[in-house]
């Protein structure tokens, strides 16, 4: 049966889920920066008890707003500063291979002047996860230095 945590588990599996399928298959921006905002909201207020499948959906749809919109952008880069501030310590190895991934999207933005601020602190957070990586034995592969 799994008990209580598999449970708890499978559920933020689906509604994590429900809001990666929102984002992918609509159209409407309107509903895209809808979806943005609830996964920012959810990490505001359940980040600390996200598990690791969790995780892994909410960082494919942060990667799918880089590569959209100047406001899917914005939006999408406040819950990266989010996860990299608060709970990237949470993360095992490939959340945090996929958190580099995605961070280094938002660091690539074509040169407009509007998405400078977004590069640049995108860099900044690159440099971070380098540093948090270097000091944690247990965070990245031996093989990854």
């Amino acid at each position: 049966d799994g008990g209580p945590d598999k449970g708890r588990v499978d559920l933020q599996e689906r509604i994590v889920g429900i809001l990666e399928t929102i984002y992918t298959k609509t159209e409407h921006v309107d509903v895209k920066m809808t979806t943005l905002n609830c996964i920012y909201n959810l990490l505001q207020h359940y980040g600390q008890g996200l598990d690791a499948s969790a995780w892994r959906i909410v960082l494919s749809v942060l990667h799918a707003a880089a590569l959209g919109n100047k406001s899917e952008i914005t939006s999408g880069f406040r819950s990266v500063q989010a996860i990299c501030s608060d709970f990237m310590n949470q993360f095992d190895q490939d959340r945090l291979h996929q958190l580099i991934t995605v961070v280094g999207c938002y660091s690539k933005q074509p040169t407009l002047e509007d998405k400078v601020n977004i590069n640049l602190s995108a860099v900044q957070l690159l440099w971070s996860l380098t540093d948090y990586c270097s000091t944690q034995p247990d965070a990245v592969e031996s093989s990854h230095w």
